[in-house]
């Protein structure tokens, strides 16, 4: 078995048929289709099982709901490939980037490969994310630099990992948190490899979850896994001996804050600053702004870098500005 991709569902039944059957690779790969159904309260389970009637490449997990690190530990319990690799049911694969899936696994040369992919909004506009813009096709230290002090390494999905390192390691995702786990599992992973390749050819068209995600939970679990990811990115750095990377890194989690706080303020216009006081002054919170330089922020930045640190009460109004501009831009 070539390959095993891993597709965590809950309540997908508006997209999972057109995500499954975009994985019709035209190359001689031979995969399993692994559909992890997260206790969905929709029809998301029974047409798990029809596209498992239909294509013997499917195997069909249903289980109680855990999230989707749960889900996703139990597909790679499940999987038997050389290579491993992680579809969101909301996404599709690409046509064209087959062919450089099957280049990666017939080289089988490299311990992680990486790909670029299209970031579709909300009102399907689609944006081509070029990962060889910022790291060399084979260059471990261009990849740290950008995993530890930018997002664009983020996410799990769009790259093809062995699964006999994540076993011989124990590496999965931490169920406890509710955002950042990817990253996480991509840092863990990141360890234990000597050799990577990156491509500019586009594998997945991500759909980007909008604002309205923070509907589903608390804003201040947002805050947790960030701190969780800087505290874990730190540790790699001093593992490393990477200090240089220290003042982008919390550069880069500064913009973090401020867009978690951006959300907050416009998706759910809290009516007192109570909560986002206890936020900001939290242990973590003041450790990005202490640690942030701000002569490295543009001006905007910098006046929102003033108002985080001084609790100043403009924060909500200036927030919720800011994301209904962000919203008619999109």
């Amino acid at each position: 078995m070539d390959l095993s991709i891993i597709v965590p569902i809950y309540n997908a039944e508006n997209w999972l048929k057109e995500c499954i059957r975009s994985i019709r690779p035209n190359t001689s790969i031979i995969l399993e289709i692994i559909l992890v159904d997260d206790g969905s309260t929709d029809n998301s389970s029974k047409i798990c099982d029809e596209l498992a009637e239909e294509d013997n490449r499917i195997k069909v997990l249903h289980k109680h709901n855990g999230g989707v690190s749960s889900a996703r530990n139990s597909g790679l319990n499940l999987a038997s490939a050389t290579y491993v690799m992680f579809l969101d049911a909301d996404d599709t694969m690409i046509d064209s980037g087959w062919n450089a899936i099957e280049e990666s696994i017939v080289s089988g040369n490299c311990d992680l490969y990486v790909y670029s992919y299209h970031k579709i909004n909300t009102r399907k506009r689609s944006r081509y994310i070029n990962l060889c813009k910022h790291i060399k096709s084979d260059d471990l230290e261009c990849l740290d630099r950008v995993l530890l002090t930018t997002a664009y390494l983020n996410t799990c999905w769009a790259k093809l990992y062995r699964l006999d390192i994540i076993k011989k390691n124990n590496i999965n995702f931490d169920t406890e948190l509710k955002i950042g786990e990817d990253l996480l599992f991509v840092l863990n992973y990141r360890k234990h490899i000597h050799k990577i390749k990156i491509f500019k050819v586009p594998i997945v068209n991500y759909n980007e979850n909008h604002l309205s995600a923070m509907h589903t939970f608390e804003w201040s679990k947002k805050i947790n896994g960030m701190i969780q990811t800087l505290k874990s990115r730190k540790e790699f750095i001093v593992e490393s001996g990477m200090d240089i990377h220290f003042a982008d890194m919390y550069r880069h989690y500064f913009r973090v804050i401020t867009n978690i706080i951006l959300e907050y303020c416009y998706i759910c216009k809290p009516k007192n600053r109570k909560e986002i006081l206890t936020v900001i002054n939290s242990d973590g919170v003041r450790d990005i702004i202490r640690n942030t330089k701000v002569n490295k922020l543009n001006l905007l930045k910098r006046f929102e870098y003033i108002l985080i640190k001084y609790a100043n009460p403009l924060i909500m109004p200036f927030y919720t500005i800011k994301g209904f501009v962000k919203k008619l831009m999109n």
